[in-house]
């Protein structure tokens, strides 16, 4: 007996702990795939041993099938309100529209004279004309002075004519240009026939005279 535990002391002394350690071996579970550390694999465990170095070398030789598509996930809260862009340049102007249908005649106005005017008179004077450009006055009566006037086509084609002043000028002696503070008495108007019709055409003129 006394032999045997000092053998055993000598054992525990004199040699080194690694002597008697047990190393660790790599054991596969192939039920799960995975790798554990085991100083043994038994296989009743369901455990098979395998190399380090055979291991360490395994490298993915397939990939498995794509899973299902996943449900489509919530939606997001809405997002904060961006600023407001920027005023684009302004477009370019369009084409001017076609002329619009002429107007209804108006009613005639009733009837009067104006305070100081004893009298209001209409004079008119008529010219046939086949001339590109041409015109015609009329002139109040002596005494009288010209409230207003126009022009009108009384007979012809009308199409295409144009007048230089529309509606007209006021005279003063025959002449257009009337000083400042001088009362206008007669009529003028200018014409435009580019195509030569013969036409009629006729200038009046609203004369007044005072009491």
């Amino acid at each position: 007996m006394y032999r045997i535990s000092l053998l055993l002391f000598a054992c525990v002394v004199f040699f080194p702990a690694e002597l008697f350690a047990r190393p660790l071996r790599l054991c596969l579970r192939p039920s799960n795939g995975r790798v554990v550390a085991r100083k043994r694999c038994p296989e009743r465990r369901g455990l098979v041993r395998v190399d380090a170095g055979v291991l360490l070398g395994l490298t993915a030789s397939q990939v498995g099938p794509q899973g299902p598509e996943g449900p489509e996930g919530p939606a997001g809260p809405r997002g904060a309100t961006g600023a407001s862009g920027a005023r684009g340049p302004a477009g370019p102007e369009g084409p001017v529209g076609p002329r619009g249908p002429q107007g209804v005649p108006g009613e005639p106005g009733a009837g009067g004279i104006a305070e100081g005017l004893a009298a209001v008179y209409y004079r008119s004077e008529s010219k046939i004309s086949e001339a590109i450009n041409d015109s015609l006055s009329v002139s109040c009566l002596s005494g009288e002075v010209a409230l207003s006037g126009g022009v009108h086509t009384t007979s012809g084609i009308i199409d295409g004519i144009e007048y230089f002043s529309p509606g007209g000028r006021p005279l003063r002696d025959g002449s257009i240009f009337i000083g400042e503070g001088n009362a206008p008495n007669g009529w003028y108007a200018s014409w435009h026939n580019p195509n030569n019709h013969r036409n009629s055409f006729r200038v009046y003129v609203i004369c007044a005279r005072s009491q």
